[in-house]
């Protein structure tokens, strides 16, 4: 999905020539900090599924799987259809930035559900539901 937001910005925001010449420095701190999530999830999960199956892990892993995946998916879609001006509007980035930071706390974690991570993935969750809701990709 992530690469579908590349090429979806690439081919659509390259008609302008003052774009082309700085889309890389427009966009590469949104690239840098969304490829460092994608990197650490996919690690996070390889772990947790090579791990032994004891609740903790299990229970990260599934939520993963079934909250954060999904609605990363649901994003980088929205994004691909929204325009690469739109999205770099610096109330909509600081709101990306957040969501890709709480995920990069929770990738992060290498222990396994204390409740204040519980809790920190339920402020991710909502932080990145307030992302698709509240952000006008038309």
């Amino acid at each position: 999905c992530l690469r579908d937001v590349w090429w979806a910005w690439h081919g659509a925001d390259l008609e302008s020539a003052a774009l082309e010449a700085n889309w890389w420095n427009v966009t590469d701190p949104w690239w840098r900090t969304w490829w460092q999530v994608m990197q650490l999830l996919q690690t996070r999960v390889q772990g947790l599924q090579a791990a032994s199956s004891d609740g903790p892990s299990r229970r990260q892993l599934q939520f993963l799987l079934d909250v954060v995946a999904p609605n990363l998916t649901e994003f980088f879609d929205a994004c691909s259809h929204t325009s690469l001006r739109t999205l770099l509007d610096d109330s909509c980035l600081a709101t990306a930035q957040g969501v890709a930071e709480g995920l990069l706390a929770v990738a992060r974690q290498h222990e396994g559900l204390t409740q204040a991570q519980a809790e920190h993935m339920d402020g991710f969750r909502q932080a990145i539901s307030q992302v698709l809701a509240s952000t006008d990709f038309s």
